[in-house]
């Protein structure tokens, strides 16, 4: 077992990080902005104080907001979004008081662990319902499973983002965390403006 991150290291020294799992949705609403704000972002998650090397700073906030892992889990899939944190709070909310008993209002909780619950949440969680709604590829369904599934899929479906540059960005700064890429790389290149 793992023990859950509180510090990351850069340069040999020691910077708390911010594990609370509400960082993580500010994280994610910050991100989609037409022109994130990098500063904030560091802000965010370096309370005690931003680290000198910025872009070491920024690879160690996606590491964290990874859960230590390099890459997507999984294969190929659709470019579908599943879930939004933000959006979809009160499904989430939902059922973790229902499975876990655990109350997202009230309770504390490291990014990682809630990671994990919310990977670990029933199929029969609402949440649940919701993303393969979203997701479900209806090649292969008769008639009425395909009605079925795109009443499902606009009734469920995420909102639009403001502009198609912030779709863009969006869909840049996924596939750069989702897909193992180098997000300060990306801002340190300028395909991401800092």
């Amino acid at each position: 077992m793992i023990a859950l991150p509180k510090i990351v290291t850069i340069d040999g020294v020691d910077h708390p990080i911010n594990t609370d799992f509400r960082a993580a949705l500010r994280f994610e609403e910050l991100l989609i902005e037409d022109e994130p704000p990098w500063d904030k972002i560091l802000e965010l998650y370096y309370p005690s104080g931003v680290p000198y090397d910025l872009e070491k700073a920024l690879d160690n906030i996606i590491w964290f907001y990874r859960c230590g892992e390099d890459e997507k889990k999984g294969g190929a899939g659709s470019n579908v979004r599943a879930c939004d944190l933000n959006y979809d709070f009160r499904y989430i909310y939902a059922a973790f008081l229902e499975q876990y008993r655990i109350d997202l209002y009230e309770d504390d909780l490291h990014w990682w662990k809630f990671k994990a619950l919310f990977d670990g949440l029933s199929d029969s969680c609402e949440i649940c319902k919701i993303m393969r709604y979203r997701t479900a590829d209806l090649k292969g369904m008769d008639k009425n499973e395909k009605t079925f599934y795109r009443k499902m899929k606009k009734q469920y479906a995420l909102p639009t983002l403001k502009s198609e540059k912030q779709k863009e960005r969006e869909d840049k700064i996924s596939q750069i965390l989702l897909g193992g890429g180098d997000l300060a790389g990306a801002v340190k290149r300028g395909d991401l403006e800092l």
